[in-house]
């Protein structure tokens, strides 16, 4: 596998590589993150420990939002974006299927996966 990448520019960061392999956590910023090689999973409660997890290709994480990634394999791409800037009014007009906790497709065939968003 590459070595992993971050790069910035403006209000903006990108990190290409292999997924972390975090606990249920909160970030300070969005994150839109992206299974480059295979779906990724999401909690759909990350507080509890026997929740189900729906495959998504993509999810944007809303700022202060508590979540939980699982990715069992491939490249990962997370692209953490200011919490009060242009960048995520306009991911977030992007996401796609609401449901009480998150905008999401349970769609992640490859090719067809629309992206999903979490809510707070």
């Amino acid at each position: 596998m590459a070595a992993a990448k971050l790069i910035g520019w403006g209000a903006r960061v990108l990190y290409l590589g292999p997924a972390f392999g975090l606990t249920p956590h909160r970030n300070a910023t969005a994150v839109l993150a992206v299974g480059l090689d295979a779906p990724l999973e999401v909690a759909d409660d990350p507080a509890d420990r026997a929740t189900d997890y729906r495959a998504a290709r993509s999810v944007l994480i809303l700022p202060n939002s508590l979540h939980h990634l699982r990715i069992e394999r491939g490249r990962m791409a997370f692209l953490y974006v200011d919490p009060l800037g242009r960048d995520l009014k306009a991911l977030i007009a992007r996401m796609t299927n609401v449901t009480p906790r998150a905008l999401c497709s349970a769609d992640a065939s490859p090719g067809s996966a629309r992206p999903c968003s979490f809510r707070k």
